[in-house]
């Protein structure tokens, strides 16, 4: 935590640390735990990563993933997150990160 000239503090994100920006209010302590999870995971490949508790815990991490493109869920010809999450856990769709990508 650093302080600027104005007097407000801010969290400086370590490159390690995932980057959940949303507002707590909006999600459960569940949501945030599994996105936190499947962030890290991104590191150790061959883990299993259980299926999304809600629709905005799979929307954390694709937010913090790909912050411009999550945008393109459910426009066009794009499937939804609720489609995307419904697959996950039918296990018709799987996550799959690249090199830590």
């Amino acid at each position: 935590v650093v302080g600027d000239r104005a007097g407000q503090m801010h969290l400086i994100r370590v490159r390690s640390m995932p980057n959940l920006k949303w507002n707590a209010t909006h999600i459960s302590s569940d949501d945030l735990r599994w996105a936190h999870e499947a962030m890290l995971l991104r590191f150790a490949p061959q883990c299993y990563l259980p299926p999304p508790p809600t629709v905005n815990a799979l929307r954390l991490l694709l937010e913090d993933y790909d912050p411009i493109n999550v945008q393109l869920f459910g426009s066009g010809r794009f499937k939804s997150v609720e489609d995307l999450r419904d697959e996950l856990c039918e296990r018709t769709s799987s996550i799959r990160w690249s090199g830590g990508q």
